[in-house]
């Protein structure tokens, strides 16, 4: 894998432009407050020993589509310190649309059962393409989720076939989900799928 120094710009990769970190760092400030705004919607008693899921499909007010999956509200809301992974991808105007659907449910009826991982937006953006951002409780959490056969899945299989470009992201949130501004990201992973073997690099932030 390449390593890229935070300024390093590639011209024959412009999804690696180091300019994408600042716009991608805030769109996942948003849907982080946006989060945080639909756990306060919320009314019943907090109990962090229970897993309850809800799912609220949002709109923006420019019309775009934002879904918000809590996976555990009750934790979200008392919780902090938390690992945030971001993803950003360019997609193939050829995607199979089923596919990528059937594997959202799959990846959706399964994050239930993976203690830790607490939250999973996915936002369009105004590109027509979508950004997500997934909460997990800690570190240890995000690599049992890695472990995931049907993560794996997508990330061997589905991946190549769907998109042209990713952008990885790993950070975290030092405080409550309240306070998205202090989200702090650490590094960036970038896939090109455009060639074989695909092209790999990664840049710490």
């Amino acid at each position: 894998m390449i390593t890229l120094q935070p300024e390093d710009r590639l011209i024959e990769r412009h999804f690696t432009h180091p300019s994408y970190v600042w716009l991608d760092h805030r769109q996942l400030r948003y849907m982080l407050t946006r989060l945080s705004q639909v756990l306060e919607t919320i009314h019943w008693p907090a109990n962090p020993n229970v897993i309850r899921t809800l799912t609220q499909e949002l709109v923006e007010p420019d019309g775009r589509h934002h879904r918000v999956i809590s996976i555990n509200p009750d934790l979200l809301r008392t919780g902090s310190h938390f690992t945030i992974v971001g993803f950003f991808a360019e997609r193939r105007p050829d995607a199979d649309q089923e596919t990528l659907a059937s594997r959202d449910k799959l990846l959706y009826d399964e994050m239930a059962g993976h203690t830790g991982l607490l939250s999973y937006s996915s936002l369009e953006l105004t590109n027509g393409d979508y950004g997500n951002c997934i909460v997990f409780a800690d570190e240890l959490a995000k690599q049992r989720w890695n472990k995931s056969e049907v993560h794996a899945h997508a990330v061997r299989e589905i991946s190549p076939a769907s998109y042209y470009t990713v952008r990885l992201y790993n950070g975290h949130l030092p405080a409550s989900i309240m306070e998205a501004y202090k989200l702090t990201l650490t590094s960036v992973k970038y896939f090109d799928y455009r060639q074989e073997p695909m092209w790999r690099a990664v840049r710490q932030l």
